[in-house]
Protein backbone atom coordinates (compact mmCIF):
# COMPACT_ATOMS: atom_id res chain seq x y z
CA UNK A 1 0.00 0.00 0.00
CA UNK A 2 1.35 3.25 -1.12
CA UNK A 3 0.32 6.81 0.60
CA UNK A 4 0.36 9.90 -1.84
CA UNK A 5 0.19 13.11 0.41
CA UNK A 6 -1.42 16.29 -0.98
CA UNK A 7 1.63 18.85 0.80
CA UNK A 8 -0.61 22.19 -0.67
CA UNK A 9 -3.82 20.57 1.99
CA UNK A 10 -1.47 19.82 4.94
CA UNK A 11 0.56 23.45 4.92
CA UNK A 12 -3.37 24.82 5.24
CA UNK A 13 -4.28 22.47 7.48
CA UNK A 14 -0.92 22.79 9.91
CA UNK A 15 -1.96 26.80 9.18
CA UNK A 16 -5.27 26.37 10.15
CA UNK A 17 -4.77 24.41 13.49
CA UNK A 18 -1.24 25.53 14.96
CA UNK A 19 -1.16 28.52 17.27
CA UNK A 20 1.52 29.60 19.58
CA UNK A 21 1.58 27.95 22.88
CA UNK A 22 2.13 29.60 26.66
CA UNK A 23 5.15 27.90 27.56
CA UNK A 24 6.19 28.68 31.06
CA UNK A 25 7.58 25.21 32.80
CA UNK A 26 8.41 21.73 31.62
CA UNK A 27 4.89 20.30 32.13
CA UNK A 28 3.73 22.82 29.70
CA UNK A 29 6.45 22.53 27.02
CA UNK A 30 5.60 18.38 27.29
CA UNK A 31 2.05 19.00 26.85
CA UNK A 32 2.40 21.57 23.67
CA UNK A 33 4.97 18.93 22.44
CA UNK A 34 2.99 16.31 22.58
CA UNK A 35 0.04 18.08 21.32
CA UNK A 36 2.25 19.43 17.96
CA UNK A 37 2.80 15.81 17.63
CA UNK A 38 -0.45 14.77 17.64
CA UNK A 39 -1.88 18.02 15.20
CA UNK A 40 1.34 16.92 12.54
CA UNK A 41 0.03 13.14 12.18
CA UNK A 42 -3.41 14.63 12.27
CA UNK A 43 -2.76 16.74 9.40
CA UNK A 44 -1.05 14.00 7.63
CA UNK A 45 -3.38 11.57 7.90
CA UNK A 46 -5.51 13.84 6.64
CA UNK A 47 -3.95 15.37 3.44
CA UNK A 48 -3.03 11.70 2.56
CA UNK A 49 -5.00 8.98 0.98
CA UNK A 50 -4.11 5.23 0.05
CA UNK A 51 -3.35 4.42 -3.44
CA UNK A 52 -3.14 0.82 -4.94
CA UNK A 53 0.37 -0.57 -6.04
CA UNK A 54 0.16 -1.90 -9.60
CA UNK A 55 0.90 -6.02 -9.15
CA UNK A 56 3.38 -7.29 -10.25
CA UNK A 57 3.40 -9.36 -13.60
CA UNK A 58 5.57 -12.62 -12.40
CA UNK A 59 3.35 -13.37 -9.07
CA UNK A 60 5.90 -14.69 -7.32
CA UNK A 61 8.21 -11.51 -7.51
CA UNK A 62 10.79 -10.58 -9.56
CA UNK A 63 11.39 -12.56 -12.79
CA UNK A 64 14.44 -15.02 -12.37
CA UNK A 65 17.92 -14.31 -13.68
CA UNK A 66 17.51 -17.34 -16.06
CA UNK A 67 14.50 -16.11 -17.78
CA UNK A 68 15.78 -13.12 -18.32
CA UNK A 69 18.74 -14.10 -19.53
CA UNK A 70 17.00 -15.98 -21.98
CA UNK A 71 14.68 -13.10 -23.25
CA UNK A 72 17.88 -11.08 -23.84
CA UNK A 73 19.51 -14.02 -25.92
CA UNK A 74 15.87 -14.14 -28.15
CA UNK A 75 16.39 -10.56 -28.85
CA UNK A 76 19.32 -10.67 -29.61
CA UNK A 77 18.70 -13.70 -32.22
CA UNK A 78 15.92 -11.63 -33.90
CA UNK A 79 18.04 -8.41 -34.14
CA UNK A 80 20.48 -10.73 -36.43
CA UNK A 81 18.05 -12.81 -38.26
CA UNK A 82 16.42 -9.24 -39.42
CA UNK A 83 19.76 -7.50 -40.01
CA UNK A 84 21.11 -10.72 -42.11
CA UNK A 85 18.13 -12.51 -43.09
CA UNK A 86 19.83 -16.06 -43.56
CA UNK A 87 18.68 -19.17 -43.20
CA UNK A 88 21.10 -20.62 -40.33
CA UNK A 89 19.84 -17.38 -38.26
CA UNK A 90 16.28 -18.05 -38.83
CA UNK A 91 17.23 -21.76 -37.29
CA UNK A 92 18.36 -20.95 -34.67
CA UNK A 93 15.92 -17.77 -33.74
CA UNK A 94 12.94 -20.58 -34.06
CA UNK A 95 15.03 -22.99 -32.14
CA UNK A 96 15.82 -20.55 -29.23
CA UNK A 97 11.98 -19.07 -29.08
CA UNK A 98 10.85 -22.61 -28.69
CA UNK A 99 13.27 -22.90 -25.71
CA UNK A 100 11.61 -19.88 -24.32
CA UNK A 101 8.25 -20.44 -25.11
CA UNK A 102 8.52 -23.99 -23.10
CA UNK A 103 10.22 -22.22 -19.90
CA UNK A 104 7.55 -19.85 -19.30
CA UNK A 105 4.80 -22.63 -19.89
Amino acid sequence: MIFTTNWNKYNKIMNRELSMPNIGNEEALEIAVTDLQEKILEAYEKASKKKEQNASRYPYGEIPNEIKQMICANRRLRRLYRRHQTQQDKEELRRHSYMLRNTLT
